[in-house]
């Protein structure tokens, strides 16, 4: 049996899901558990991918899931696992699982001792919240190894993209330190420069000017 679609999710190879709303995920997350379900049976099920037609396989199918669960996790969402049936539990588990797993060793290989080595996840936000956790614990520490400078632009940038990420997920952030009260100075003055124009010319030495709306 094979079953073709289009319009469930419009592009699985462009989806973003930072951007979707609330309940298009939780609905996402039903048409994944279908599809895993579908696979498990043995159907042939075809999907667009990066604009072509391909056919669903379980490596896609389980890179979608997990982007969508992630996601529903660091916006608060409970899946309420006990209410699940037997196929969407599955599923579920065999993600958290897999994010325990990557967690482990993303702490294990967080070992840099300069900051300017310790690179950034290319998309921050696929990291779970211990991941996320883990990061910033190596970004003080290697701060304060440092000399606690109130300058450490690398130490400081860093620290300031992580704690915006905790942020967004509505995450308390832990423990807050000088490093912290350091990076939300930096935070007000940015804030204060740009709302005073004047952030482009500090920065790229370049004017800002508004253009007025011309009167009709």
């Amino acid at each position: 049996m094979k079953i073709t679609t289009f319009n469930l999710i419009a592009d699985w190879g462009e989806y973003d899901v930072i951007h979707e709303r609330d309940n298009r995920l939780a609905n996402d997350w039903n048409w994944v558990c279908a599809f895993h379900k579908g696979l498990k049976q043995g159907k042939e099920i075809f999907i667009r991918y990066n604009g072509k037609k391909v056919q669903l396989n379980m490596d896609i199918l389980m890179d979608m899931a997990t982007m969508i669960v992630r996601e529903r996790l660091g916006r608060g969402f409970d899946f309420h696992p006990q209410n699940m049936n037997t196929g969407p539990l599955e599923l579920y588990n065999e993600i958290l699982d897999q994010m325990d797993k990557e967690s482990l060793l993303f702490q294990e290989e967080i070992t840099e001792d300069r900051l300017d080595e310790l690179v950034l996840p290319g998309n921050i936000t696929e990291l779970s919240d211990d991941e996320l956790e883990a990061l910033r614990r190596k970004i003080h520490t290697v701060w304060e190894e440092n000399g606690s400078k109130k300058d450490d632009e690398d130490a400081i940038n860093r620290n300031i993209i992580v704690n915006n990420e905790l942020t967004r997920r509505g995450r308390d952030i832990s423990n807050e330190d000088e490093l912290d009260k350091i990076c939300k100075e930096w935070t007000k003055i940015a804030v204060h420069m740009f709302e005073n124009r004047s952030l482009l010319h500090a920065v790229y030495g370049v004017e800002m000017k508004i253009t007025k709306k011309a009167k009709t």
